[in-house]
């Protein structure tokens, strides 16, 4: 099973009622340590709500994600060689869910993509948008290998 995402879940709670689920008032949840800084490419207050602001959770979670992102990604890239669909639709598929938990434009876009494009069985021409993923996994992998390191999150 797939974890609670806390914030989506309010969200979608708020709408029955009429509560403020602006910006601002995500904002407010969210000391000022705890956001993205301008040089960041993830977006790490989102990665914090998804662990409902556990950092040691949060650490525990970048590590492991940099395990698996290399192998997924060598996965999708053979799949593709080889021709099969379904592998690649779930490779892209794993490969997305690092981006919804570390969230990095336009990572999450290229990967949805991808997905798509094997789901349906597109399978040619898909070259380009796998070498963007890569280069995309890899300054993700980067900041998260840095706050693993160093276990604190970028601050503006």
């Amino acid at each position: 099973a797939k974890p609670i995402r806390i914030p989506l879940l309010y969200e979608a709670i708020a709408e029955f009622f009429d509560a403020d689920t602006s910006e601002d008032a995500a904002d407010e949840e969210h000391p000022p340590d705890n956001r993205q800084s301008s040089a960041a490419c993830v977006d790490w207050s989102v990665a914090l709500d998804a662990v409902q602001g556990d950092h040691d959770l949060l650490r525990d979670v970048a590590a492991a994600s940099l395990d698996e992102t290399g192998e997924m990604m060598a996965k999708l890239e053979q799949s593709l060689a080889d021709g099969d669909a379904v592998a690649a639709r779930r490779a892209a598929h794993t490969i997305k869910g690092l981006f919804r938990m570390f969230p990095s434009d336009p990572g999450s876009q290229i990967a949805a993509d991808v997905e798509d494009c094997c789901e349906q069985g597109q399978l040619d021409g898909l070259e380009t948008s796998c070498a963007r993923l890569r280069e995309e996994l890899l300054r993700v992998e980067a900041e998260i290998s840095e706050f693993v390191k160093a276990g604190r999150l970028p601050i503006n």
